[in-house]
């Protein structure tokens, strides 16, 4: 037996023309279980989220953090809630959501260098909370929209309190970074994980939604989860 076997050229190439062919089998399924690694955390943070924002409820005797500061920027959810989260919460500009549960690891803001304080997830504002000033929102007579109670939830495990927003790239504004709107509002299409989208529920719970089914509501009306008195 020759044991100063060169391989010729042509071998070289089908080795590599074979390795290059079980590669691209093997891609799209290690692209899969990357993108389900990243739900699965997800999922975790907005689990972290919900005990957050069961605790802070329990402390204001059953009043929610609310979407916004009056008449200003979106987030403000993200600093009421920093301090049961162990993160820095004397104002807002103090939040970072990057590398911390605060960012979905699928999300693309801190890439485009948003405020810091965008991590991809967004707050229930039109039935949960907009912004806190009550005598403003009595004298339009939108009291849905001021700081809300969970006590008068009808149906906490179906009514979605945080969750995936819009990514950077479909957003027309800044400030649609830190909602989430009810189809019926804007039309965005909440895919980041293969096809749906992941949501805190008002009691706590987290859960993978599949946008095409949850866009559709309950008995016609799409904004049935998101409300908080459910008719």
């Amino acid at each position: 037996m020759n044991q100063n076997h060169r391989y010729t050229l042509i071998e070289l190439l089908v080795v590599i023309a074979l390795l290059v062919s079980l590669a691209s089998l093997f891609n799209p399924a290690l692209q899969n279980l990357i993108q389900r690694a990243k739900q699965t955390t997800c999922l975790e943070n907005l689990r972290h989220l919900g005990v957050a924002n069961l605790s802070y409820t329990e402390d204001f005797d059953g009043w929610m953090v609310v979407a916004s500061v009056p008449y200003g920027a979106t987030g403000q959810w993200s600093a009421e809630l920093a301090a049961y989260l162990s993160l820095p919460w004397e104002n807002r500009d103090q939040v970072k959501a990057h590398n911390t549960v605060m960012e979905c690891p699928s999300s693309n803001f801190f890439e485009f260098g948003t405020s810091p304080i965008y991590g991809g997830y967004g707050y229930n504002y039109r039935y949960l909370g907009y912004f806190d000033d009550p005598k403003y929102w009595e004298s339009v007579n939108s009291p849905q929209y001021d700081r809300q109670n969970i006590k008068q939830a009808t149906s906490p495990t179906r009514t979605v309190q945080i969750g995936d927003c819009v990514n950077y790239e479909d957003a027309n504004q800044s400030w649609e970074y830190g909602y989430i709107y009810t189809p019926a509002t804007k039309s965005f299409p909440y895919l980041r994980h293969q096809g749906g989208f992941d949501v805190q529920w008002l009691d706590g719970h987290a859960s993978f939604e599949l946008w095409d089914e949850f866009k559709l509501g309950v008995n016609g009306d799409s904004a049935w989860n998101y409300k908080l008195v459910k008719e």
